[in-house]
């Protein structure tokens, strides 16, 4: 697992943390005080089940699957579902009618305010959200590890990337018409990525934006309650918002341009000290994601002036219904303005972004996965 992996399960355990607490507060109010806090774990195996409580170890367990493709609330629906379970097996000694769902389990379902009718959690979700497109998200992950081979060129690379754009970009469109029922049936999920911070570095607003331009998803900086040397903290970090197809390539992205934003900045510090100019490594990655963004956007242009007009309209339009989820699921939003400061460094990294290209392996089961520098 990769360190912004690790940092991305340590920000979904918190977030499962506080609404557990919100669950114990439900069940202290009903009537039913003394409930502990759980372990938790996120299992990231095809066949695991969506959710399941373990008694013996005290763990309630949650797939990896179910926070990457559904929305936060679908989330908290098996949460709670488990959290019934929890308290069935710690507060009420087991379902006296001897059913795994039985009455007892019913009335703490209802209590919790989650569906009482649920036979598994597995059922619970289908009750209560669309699933994703699978197969598209498979077309593109397919359409990526096409170009894993170790002979495929950085070219052969960029091609596999815009074949797999266009295709989402074609999906939006062939899933979709005018009809704002059906566009209000897309699914959108959250997903924590990069890294969590005292306080965010002004260019991963810079990254955060580059992701919303130009892989169909919208981002926001959010503040997270994790522990931390055994004491609970408050970190930063980045959330992107979108379809799971969509946050799997934005993700790939985001996590490679960080990576290999490391490697490339130690490279130019030191030829920035040979030249006699005092390297920043705030303006060099503020300029490094501008030249990147900026690549990409005559990319789009020209992608976008291939496209017959009615087309252009109905991408508009499904923008425009994203956008408006996004406002819906963060009110109150604001975005930070970001101090550019154009010296040395600044252009250094404009002209390395200019040239940057993604590496095949978009997908999070992909395998190994680079990002040159240029």
């Amino acid at each position: 697992m990769s360190g912004h992996q690790e940092q991305r399960n340590l920000v979904w355990t918190s977030l499962l943390v506080e609404e557990w607490t919100k669950a114990k507060k439900q069940l202290t109010d009903g009537g039913l005080p003394g409930l502990v806090q759980p372990n938790f774990a996120i299992n990231p195996h095809a066949d695991a089940r969506f959710g399941c409580w373990f008694p013996e170890r005290r763990l309630i367990e949650l797939h990896e699957r179910l926070l990457l493709t559904f929305p936060r609330d679908s989330v908290v629906e098996v949460l709670r579902h488990e959290i019934a379970h929890q308290v069935i097996s710690e507060l009420l000694g087991g379902d006296r009618v001897g059913l795994t769902h039985g009455e007892d389990w019913k009335r703490i379902a209802r209590l919790l305010g989650c569906d009482d009718r649920a036979e598994s959690c597995d059922s619970a979700l289908r009750a209560h959200a669309r699933d994703t497109d699978q197969g598209m998200i498979e077309r593109v992950r397919k359409l990526m590890d096409h170009g894993r081979n170790a002979g495929t060129t950085t070219a052969e690379a960029a091609a596999f990337l815009r074949k797999a754009r266009e295709l989402m970009m074609r999906h939006q469109i062939a899933q979709r018409d005018l009809d704002e029922h059906v566009l209000d049936q897309t699914v959108y999920t959250q997903r924590p990525v990069g890294q969590l911070f005292k306080r965010l570095p002004g260019y991963y607003h810079l990254l955060g934006g580059l992701l919303s331009d130009h892989y169909f998803v919208h981002y926001i900086q959010l503040w997270t309650r994790v522990m931390v040397a055994g004491k609970f903290e408050y970190r930063t970090h980045l959330e992107l918002f979108g379809e799971a197809q969509h946050l799997d390539v934005a993700e790939y992205v985001c996590d490679h341009l960080l990576q290999r934003a490391d490697v490339i900045w130690n490279r130019t510090r030191r030829e920035l000290k040979k030249r006699g100019e005092r390297p920043s490594k705030r303006a060099f990655m503020n300029g490094l994601f501008i030249g990147f963004s900026d690549s990409l956007e005559k990319e789009k242009e020209r992608e976008h002036s291939e496209l017959p007009p009615e087309t252009r309209a109905l991408i508009l339009r499904v923008s425009a219904h994203r956008d408006r989820k996004y406002r819906a699921a963060y009110p109150g939003l604001r975005h930070s303005s970001v101090s550019i400061s154009k010296d040395a460094s600044h252009e250094a990294g404009y002209q390395t972004g200019q040239k940057l290209k993604i590496r095949p392996g978009v997908g999070s089961r992909s395998g190994t996965k680079r990002l040159p520098g240029s």
